[in-house]
């Protein structure tokens, strides 16, 4: 983990808070910051394809197959 994301606001409240983790790291960059993270959360939901992939060998392929890009390791 670099230096960078390990200090910066590391006891943030969101952390603690359901539902508030993904704002968090969306400010941070932690996650593609390329759209809105309302966007983001629609493109990022894997409930259908999780239900569909259900006995599937390739479940851990298929429910991330479309998945938007994650951002490179910050130096």
């Amino acid at each position: 983990m670099s230096s960078r994301r390990r200090w910066r606001n590391p006891l943030d409240w969101r952390l603690f808070v359901n539902g508030k983790a993904d704002e968090l790291l969306y400010e941070r960059g932690d996650v593609n910051t390329g759209l809105p993270l309302d966007a983001l959360r629609a493109r990022s939901d894997i409930t259908t394809k999780a239900r569909a992939a259900d006995q599937d060998a390739r479940f851990s392929d298929r429910i991330r197959d479309g998945l938007p890009s994650r951002p490179p390791p910050a130096r």
